[in-house]
């Protein structure tokens, strides 16, 4: 069963730990629909204390930023009332694979506590670096 906590991951090694994060509007080009959603889910600054201490490699809290777009857009759909507790985890990009799943065993502890871990960001929007000869592909 899980409980209605998400850990986002985007970029570089920090965390958020606002109550009520503000919404970024990352993206440009879009219809002006876009940038007049709101989703004021309300953060969850002890997990993101907890997950902080999980991760050995020097995390910091970091509230500059607020919920982007690789998180609003998603969640907006998974949980459209908004009434879970939200907040991002940002991966170091230039850290090596190993780095990275080094830091998914460290917080798979999480998991034990029904937390959903979701992955976006960076990591699946980097959509020029895809060999899209490459075979095994979506079609």
């Amino acid at each position: 069963m899980l409980r209605d906590e998400i850990i986002y991951v985007k970029l570089s090694e920090r965390v958020m730990d606002e109550v009520h994060p503000r919404i970024i509007y990352d993206m440009y080009g879009f219809p002006d629909e876009l940038y007049r959603i709101e989703y004021k889910a309300k953060g969850a600054p002890e997990l993101a204390h907890l997950t902080k201490d999980l991760i050995k490699r020097g995390v910091k809290i970091d509230n500059s930023w607020g919920y982007d777009h690789g998180t609003w857009s998603v969640l907006c759909r998974m949980y459209p009332d908004a009434d879970i507790s939200v907040y991002q985890l940002s991966v170091d990009n230039s850290a090596s694979a190993k780095t990275h799943f080094q830091i998914g065993q460290e917080i798979s502890a999480l998991r034990e506590k029904g937390i959903l871990v979701l992955g976006s960001g960076n990591v699946v929007h980097n959509l020029t670096k895809i060999n899209w000869a490459m075979e095994g592909h979506c079609q």
